[in-house]
């Protein structure tokens, strides 16, 4: 006989879960208010917060400076456990591009870079004003564009200069 520790009643073993204090029935009925009363608890935990906000937001900054490496470790291992649907929403979120216009843009350069036609994992390469997306780049030659702020000027003055042309 084991005394349950919500209800104060003795029962047998049978009714209770394994390692739990707490009888199955006190637990069905937590249950069942728990799920009755969804909508109170949101309630009162948004007026909670709103009360204590600052309060809140100073615990969360402290605990996030306390804890920084494993919040940095846990981004990382997140990461590389989902690294193609963390890029598939980065895509989404930042160029509109969805997996299947990600996929089309790949076959119709057939999964080379636009620039040196290299075989390598492709990134999307946008307009920063229009955020249009102009093709897929391999991350080398994203990186110069980038270096060169996107400017066709600079571009075509850096083609001259490899040419020797640039006077």
């Amino acid at each position: 006989m084991r005394r349950c520790t919500k209800c104060d009643v003795k029962k047998r073993a049978k009714n209770f879960s394994a390692g739990r204090k707490t009888c199955i029935a006190c637990l069905r009925k937590r249950k069942l208010y728990r799920e009755a009363s969804v909508e109170t608890r949101k309630e009162y935990g948004r007026k909670y917060y709103a009360k204590n906000k600052k309060r809140i937001a100073a615990a969360n900054a402290e605990w996030r400076d306390a804890n920084r490496d494993k919040i940095r470790r846990q981004g990382r291992e997140y990461y590389r456990r989902n690294k193609r649907r963390t890029q598939e929403n980065n895509h989404r979120r930042k160029y509109g591009l969805t997996p299947e216009d990600f996929a089309a843009l790949k076959r119709e350069q057939s999964g080379r870079c636009k620039i040196c036609r290299r075989k390598v994992e492709l990134l999307p390469d946008h307009c920063h004003k229009t955020r249009a997306v102009r093709g897929l780049l391999c991350k080398r030659c994203n990186t110069g564009l980038g270096q060169f702020k996107d400017d066709p000027y600079l571009t075509e003055r850096a083609t001259k200069h490899l040419k020797g042309k640039l006077k």
